[in-house]
């Protein structure tokens, strides 16, 4: 089993439905959603994210169909089908377009109970992946002139400048899946390049399908013949994809697959592509997973700055004034900042030990309802804790929260929390601050002046 790194910080958001749509056509149910804490490796990858519940049955299964997404509480988009491409790995490519947007192009790759996609649009890509047994998580990308994302999106037949291209593109949005799970990214390793790559042409050249080369070799085998002294490999394999974004919704809409690509243990990564004009699926891809003989922790690969416990202490220090009103003790500091390092930068951790539960339980705050008396107190104490005053803070906020405690789109266990994430204010462990996250309120940094900014990083800082 993975471990689940990207922990849940339960946040008020509330997707407003594409009017004149009906209930069967919304690819998400109504279920509450909560929005999730981004994991400080993806800060640079996700402007935000929340959980939704699928109804896989309203993706229509015939070009001119239509469905609908309520992404999040600002943006909703009503997609048209245009191709269902073959079933492979378990899923069905689902192409598609804007209904009522110029610009808006999408693929789904389209499981049983589970989908798993890229919308392009032009002014942000957004991402659906499975999540768990009962979630799926939606994600808001940066736009496409983002060196990482420009052009990921190709729809019908893409044949790259070489094969390289193609490879190291798949390579990057892997790790792209990893770091947006909280997780570091894997080390290219050309050896592993030679086993893939020479597997994928096999595959294009002989017309097959297999781990299993025609020459009797498994992918461990092949990762040896290669040069690659290994005490762990593993291989993901696809065909019929025509592009790397492509093949990466698929294989993240696999468990087995998906379990690959988030793996703890591997250190290493190689990809090979080939096309085979003459052959069944055209496209072919191998990844091929491995960890080196005498390596037990993956070393940091080369410019990737891996945090620090000391990286989370501004952090840490934010929760200890929201709760308390006071800075985290030197000892609370080196505590909670090695916790957050090794939980991904998560504060949230409902089975085990985590910040916003340990405050919260130390405060008494709990999960019922409160009256509107009690959570206008509990938010004059939080927003006081925070900005060292809360009778200049704008009554849209105050408002906003007391209301959120009253009908439980907030609890009061998640108070602190919600404030942190919705007014951008959440410290980043490289320093900076994240975009108000799911604030349907007003602008969260609209709204605080530079003085009550300036005196709470003055605070935490």
């Amino acid at each position: 089993m993975i471990k689940r790194l990207m922990a849940l910080v339960l946040v008020l958001t509330v997707a407003f439905p594409v009017a004149g749509v009906p209930e069967d056509a919304r690819l998400f149910t109504d279920a509450w959603a909560p929005e999730s804490a981004i994991p400080d490796q993806a800060v640079k990858l996700v402007w935000r994210q929340r959980l939704v519940q699928v109804r896989i049955e309203a993706l229509p299964l015939e070009p001119g169909g239509e469905v609908a997404l309520d992404l999040f509480d600002d943006r909703s988009i009503r997609l048209v089908c245009d191709e269902i491409g073959e079933e492979m790995l378990g899923s069905l490519s689902w192409w598609g377009h804007g209904a009522d947007e110029a610009g808006v192009l999408a693929h789904l790759a389209l499981g049983e109970t589970t989908v798993s996609g890229t919308i392009l649009t032009p002014d942000g890509i957004f991402q659906i992946r499975p999540f768990d047994d009962d979630w799926h998580v939606v994600r808001e990308l940066p736009p496409g002139d983002d060196s990482l994302f420009a052009g990921r999106i190709p729809f019908g037949e893409r044949q790259p400048a070489s094969a390289l291209a193609f490879e190291t593109e798949t390579a990057t949005l892997t790790n792209n899946e990893r770091r947006m799970n909280g997780l570091p990214p894997l080390a290219w390793n050309d050896r592993l390049l030679n086993s893939a790559r020479g597997h994928s042409i096999d595959m294009a050249t002989n017309d097959y399908f297999s781990h299993t080369g025609l020459d009797g070799r498994s992918h461990a085998d092949r990762m040896s013949d290669a040069g690659y002294n290994w005490n762990y490999a593993s291989e993901n394999i696809a065909a019929g994809q025509t592009s790397p974004a492509a093949v990466v919704d698929a294989w993240m809409n696999s468990p087995g697959h998906r379990a690959n690509i988030l793996d703890t243990i591997v250190c290493d990564l190689g990809v090979g592509y080939a096309y085979g004009a003459g052959s069944t699926y055209r496209h072919y891809w191998t990844q091929n997973f491995g960890r080196q003989q005498g390596v037990g922790t993956c070393p940091p690969v080369s410019g990737d700055d891996q945090p620090r416990a000391e990286d989370y202490y501004r952090k840490v220090n934010a929760y200890f004034y929201g709760a308390f009103g006071r800075a985290a003790t030197s000892s609370e500091l080196a505590e909670w900042g090695a916790v957050l390092r090794d939980n991904s930068g998560s504060v949230w951790r409902p089975l085990g030990a985590g910040l916003q539960h340990f405050l919260s339980n130390s405060l008494g705050w709990g999960t019922a309802l409160i009256d509107d008396q009690t959570a206008r107190s509990r938010v004059d104490e939080v927003l006081g804790n925070l900005f060292g005053s809360s009778s200049d803070i704008d009554s849209r906020i105050t408002n906003y929260y007391v209301d959120a405690l009253v009908t439980g789109s907030i609890r009061e266990r998640g108070l602190v929390n919600a404030v942190l994430n919705d007014l951008a204010i959440m410290p980043r462990v490289d320093g900076t601050y994240g975009k108000p996250n799911g604030w349907t309120g007003g602008p969260g940094d609209g709204l605080l002046t530079p003085a009550q900014i300036s005196a709470y990083r003055a605070r935490i800082e």
